[in-house]
């Protein structure tokens, strides 16, 4: 099995991992040893990830990890040397990754009192009126059968300014 995934991923030089404030900690540590392995850097000073690339992308005030601490936070030693043997611990994110934001929302750009919304929502700081502006915005699917359900949605989907590329 190493051996297939060696030659099928000899060739890469990125990875991309999208949603990453979803990723545990220890998922990330496990997914670098894994790459650390196929491509045979274990032993190697600065082998991480397999001495690849790796693109994350995220929201980093969205979801955490369910049950799992998120990749930003220090792996605990214990868990660490119980999950995989080792005996010190890194904060990963803080000791390898470069952090750049994106500061344009391109998908409500047409629309900076909804961003400004949604801004507020991912921050937790929503107040009534952004209540009531939500609630304008819902589809009422109650009582509806699937075929009245899929439709309504589609509707409200096709009324919904296009991204212009």
């Amino acid at each position: 099995m190493l051996k297939q995934l060696r030659f099928e991923l000899k060739d890469v030089i990125l990875f991309i991992i999208d949603e990453i404030s979803m990723v545990a900690n220890l998922t990330l540590m496990y997914i670098n040893l894994r790459l650390c392995e196929i491509f045979n850097t274990v032993d190697e000073n600065n082998g991480w990830f397999g001495k690849k690339h790796l693109l994350v992308f995220g929201d980093l005030l969205q979801l955490p990890p369910v049950h799992e601490d998120s990749p930003f936070v220090q792996l605990n030693s214990h868990r660490l040397n119980t999950s995989i043997g080792a005996l010190s611990s890194i904060n990963i994110w803080r000791e390898l990754f470069t952090y750049d934001e994106l500061t344009i929302n391109m998908r409500q750009a047409e629309d900076a009192e909804y961003a400004d919304l949604l801004s507020r929502v991912r921050l937790g700081q929503i107040d009534i009126s952004d209540v009531s502006i939500l609630l304008q915005k819902r589809i009422p699917l109650t009582g509806l059968t699937v075929a009245e359900k899929i439709a309504a949605v589609a509707e409200y989907l096709s009324s919904l300014p296009m991204l212009h590329h």
